[in-house]
């Protein structure tokens, strides 16, 4: 990936926070210089330094993964972005741009098929992605954590059909291109701008913006 070097990021907190939030990644792999692509969503666990999630038995990239065992896998974790017009700035002679933070992790991977195994990953999205929708003192259905345990039929019936994958990362790459190469006059205004839009990744762009991670 191409990082200037006033966009690159190695700020862990920072890092670690863009991978809890935007969990959904792009999982990339190379066969036979054809790259086989899924979008899967992972647990990262920092303290352990590792992501696991599953997807479905019959995804062939799974099977790709499960016999023919590439070496290395590629993670793509799309964060907060964002159009930026040149209006914003205090001179519009400018050309628009789009700001956006990304990482890029390389990593190694084992699969997870083990059926104890299985179920703690199950488990364990479950706990991290229903938490954050939880009300507290909500009296409804809504407000509620899905009962993984009263479910167990289900849960069985559906280890038959997914494999999981434990993914190990080599190298973690941040990017972030908030506007770090402009004035703090022009990049404040253009995240005022941001702020005044109701689109969720546009606000989180505005923060970025208004104090950039550190390299």
């Amino acid at each position: 990936m191409y990082i200037p070097s006033y966009s690159r990021v190695t700020d862990e907190y920072f890092i670690d926070q863009l991978l809890t939030e935007n969990p959904l990644a792009t999982m990339i792999s190379v066969r036979e210089s054809v790259p086989d692509v899924s979008h899967i969503p992972l647990v990262w666990n920092r303290s352990n330094r590792v992501f696991q999630g599953h997807f479905a038995r019959a995804n062939p990239h799974a099977q790709i993964l499960l016999k023919q065992k590439p070496q290395h896998l590629t993670l793509v974790f799309h964060g907060p972005n964002a159009y930026i017009s040149p209006m914003w700035y205090v001179d519009s002679a400018e050309v628009p741009t789009w700001n956006y933070a990304v990482v890029h992790v390389t990593a190694s991977y084992r699969m997870i098929e083990d059926a104890a195994e299985l179920i703690q990953c199950l488990r364990s999205a479950v706990e991290t992605f229903e938490s954050p929708l939880l009300v507290p003192h909500g009296s409804s259905q809504r407000h509620k954590q899905w009962p993984m345990e009263t479910h167990s039929e289900l849960v069985h019936d559906l280890l038959n059909s997914i494999v999981g994958i434990e993914i190990t990362p080599i190298t973690i790459e941040c990017k972030v291109k908030a506007g770090q190469n402009r004035t703090v006059e022009d990049r404040h205004g253009a995240a005022a701008a941001l702020s005044e839009i109701s689109h969720n990744k546009q606000l989180v762009m505005d923060r970025i913006m208004r104090d950039p991670p550190r390299g």
